[in-house]
């Protein structure tokens, strides 16, 4: 009797509350959703801004007034997915003799670690030749010729942040001291694995 009682409650009790919670949900969506779609929005063009060091342009005509353009829409409305993918083809687009923004290294590619942190080091306009010391023909090596480029950057004001992205390669950034926190900050809100290499 007691659990016939107990059930009736419960059932008593999502038939009057889900209602309320619906209707609530339906009424306050048009307020709280634009926000938090702008708020995305804006984390991602900051960290766009971070990881290229301010040179990101979306390829869209001036806004008039307040209104979005359609590019700044379309990067709100992506998921966090087709972000990740848009984010490495920007930073691909980029990527080249004008500016070298990140290290994108196959995890058996031991040669290319050498061509890559000196062109980011390059771009940054950093003195010196980064030789990494713990790098052999053994892909495990990888791992710590970042590591230990990670300790070289941060004798000249810098630190690398290794992405986790779930691939078999290493992707990697390179930010002033004072901006690490706001990339890992975006990173995290943005459910991006970021993590500072030093």
């Amino acid at each position: 009797m007691f659990t016939l009682v107990k059930q009736l409650i419960k059932l008593a009790f999502y038939v009057v509350f889900t209602p309320f919670v619906l209707l609530g949900t339906l009424v306050t969506a048009p307020i709280w959703y634009p926000k938090n779609k702008r708020k995305r929005r804006d984390r991602r063009l900051l960290l766009l801004s971070l990881l290229t060091r301010g040179r990101a342009a979306l390829c869209h005509s001036t806004a008039e007034g307040n209104r979005e353009t359609g590019a700044l829409k379309r990067l709100a409305n992506l998921s966090e997915a087709q972000f990740e993918v848009f984010l490495l083809q920007t930073l691909e687009s980029m990527q080249g003799e004008d500016g070298w923004f990140y290290l994108r290294i196959d995890w058996a590619a031991t040669d290319e670690v050498e061509p890559q942190t000196d062109a980011l080091a390059k771009q940054l306009g950093l003195e010196g030749r980064f030789v990494p010391k713990t790098l052999s023909d053994d892909p495990a090596s990888i791992e710590t010729a970042l590591a230990e480029f990670g300790g070289w950057l941060g004798q000249r004001g810098y630190r690398l942040v290794l992405w986790e992205q779930g691939g078999d390669e290493y992707i990697g950034f390179a930010c002033q001291q004072q901006q690490l926190d706001d990339l890992l900050s975006c990173g995290d809100a943005l459910c991006l694995s970021f993590q500072s290499c030093q």
